[in-house]
């Protein structure tokens, strides 16, 4: 199965196998509540792939998401600078924007599983693409060329047709637990194996897995009740890899379950978050691993 949507800056809008539909027109905004006021809106969840509405709202208190989210400043130029970069679960698409226009990449490319966040995507880049071609000094060409490099399609990662060896560095945060739940440890499996498909060797592959413990929180979310009834979602006890075998698992060290998915660990690191609103991030280990 193909991903179903895709907003591609080159050609301005979000096309559909279904048909296909313009990005829908700018709406008025509401008047913010004091709390809205002094930490952004609160996320909305939308579904049970952790589809998160408004969600760095809160957690990105800047304009500068390298000043605001430290995940993204272990991130490093040579990993994006002409080179092709897919973004996992991108959501509104702005880590993978500001990436692309400030480390110049040769195409960055984003997934996720909500449409209306791959929408809200196209015009985060519509609005990055005005703010460059504003300033206009000669030294903007090569960030709008690379804002005209990306594109946003909606679909499951897992179904995704991207060609062998195609892609130099994978980011993946935050995507790691909802996957896993949705489609059991077997899912988990096909997505560690899609990263060693598209990566060519010696790519990089920028992962952020959410801790275990998260997993028995989502249990609690009234909205995702409905989901773990009908069983969309899994029991956790019927997890048998937890996020703390992940590294094991990508470098082949866990022979019980290896798949020979050929990665080795350069670096780890928590990022420390001073600010509150990054509290959701905090703890939260990123391992980097390069493709052998």
């Amino acid at each position: 199965k193909r991903s179903f949507g895709h907003f591609d800056a080159q050609r301005g809008g979000l096309s559909s196998s279904r048909g296909g539909r313009g990005l829908p027109p700018y709406k008025g905004k509401r008047p913010k509540t004091d709390h809205e006021k002094a930490f952004g809106r609160v996320e909305i969840l939308k579904g049970p792939y952790g589809n998160y509405h408004n969600y760095y709202e809160r957690r990105h208190k800047s304009n500068n998401i390298f000043a605001c989210d430290k995940r993204v400043k272990l991130i490093k130029p040579a990993w994006i600078k002409d080179k092709v970069v897919i973004d996992v679960g991108c959501n509104e698409g702005l880590i993978g924007i500001e990436l692309a226009k400030e480390y110049l990449a040769k195409e960055m490319r984003g997934y996720d599983v909500d449409e209306q966040l791959i929408e809200k995507a196209g015009r985060n880049l519509e609005k990055a693409m005005a703010e460059v071609r504003k300033s206009q000094p000669p030294t903007m060409d090569a960030q709008l060329l690379a804002l005209e490099n990306c594109s946003f399609e909606t679909g499951n990662i897992l179904w995704a047709m991207l060609e062998c060896a195609s892609v130099d560095t994978v980011i993946c945060l935050s995507v790691t637990k909802w996957l896993h739940m949705c489609h059991g440890d077997e899912g988990l499996r096909l997505l560690f194996k899609f990263f060693s498909n598209v990566l060519k060797p010696g790519g990089i592959l920028v992962l952020e897995p959410q801790p275990w413990k998260s997993y028995a929180g989502a249990k609690k979310k009234k909205e995702l009740k409905r989901y773990f009834n009908d069983k969309t979602l899994k029991d956790v006890n019927s997890l048998k890899i937890r996020p703390n075998m992940f590294p094991a698992l990508l470098q082949d060290a866990h022979p019980p379950i290896s798949s020979s998915y050929g990665f080795q660990l350069i670096h780890s690191e928590v990022p420390a978050q001073e600010d509150a609103a990054q509290e959701g991030f905090k703890n939260r280990q990123v391992f980097v691993f390069k493709k052998l």
